[in-house]
């Protein structure tokens, strides 16, 4: 199993853009790739421009399969133009 915990940065504005794009690519995650065990979009309660993806894959293949999915390759662009910059993305697995 692995887990990935995404750090974002949306430019001022474009918040609700932002969540339209990424509520739909959850949606979508959710319903065609069975072997992503939680796939989530929060929010920082004290920063409305950070948001936080959390994603748990049943394995590393798995995650390389959903980065190459349709339906994330055509959301990446238009998540990212509403970034101000890249992502901090961890990659975990299990300690033990």
């Amino acid at each position: 199993m692995s887990w990935v915990i995404a750090t974002m940065k949306v430019q001022a504005g474009k918040e609700a853009e932002f969540e339209s794009i990424m509520n739909a690519l959850v949606d979508q995650v959710r319903s065609l790739e069975p072997n992503v065990l939680h796939y989530e979009l929060t929010k920082n309660k004290r920063d409305a421009s950070e948001y936080v993806m959390l994603e748990h894959y049943a394995s590393d293949d798995d995650f390389k399969a959903h980065v190459k999915a349709p339906h994330f390759q055509e959301a990446f662009p238009k998540f990212m133009a509403c970034l101000e910059g890249n992502p901090d993305a961890k990659t975990l697995i299990a300690a033990g």
